[in-house]
């Protein structure tokens, strides 16, 4: 039983980490990289909501306000991933039950 419980730890540790490391990399990207991986998740949201993308640069839709709330959605979806990781671990260590939880900080 205590060999499970330490995989899960250094499961939910290491998720944790790896998740970081990709928030690291993905605020390291150039920006003409990243605003090509903007450019292909919308091409990809529009064959699921049926609008050719010829649609998304009629008047009145700019591509820049899509790709604005593209990349803010994405970075809030990072963020939120990482808080349900983080979740995890707190849980998992029951630090929540002390005052412990304000080391991480």
């Amino acid at each position: 039983m205590k060999r499970i419980l330490q995989r899960k730890t250094i499961f939910k540790v290491l998720i944790c980490i790896v998740w970081l490391g990709l928030i690291f990399y993905n605020r390291t990207r150039q920006g003409e990289i990243s605003q090509k991986s903007s450019k292909e998740v919308i091409k990809i949201a529009s064959k699921f909501v049926s609008t050719p993308t010829g649609d998304i640069d009629k008047p009145g839709v700019q591509f820049s306000d899509i790709n604005f709330y593209v990349r803010k959605n994405a970075h809030f979806f990072q963020y939120l991933v990482l808080s349900g990781f983080m979740c995890a671990a707190v849980r998992h260590f029951k630090l929540y039950k002390s005052t412990k939880i304000f080391l991480m900080w």
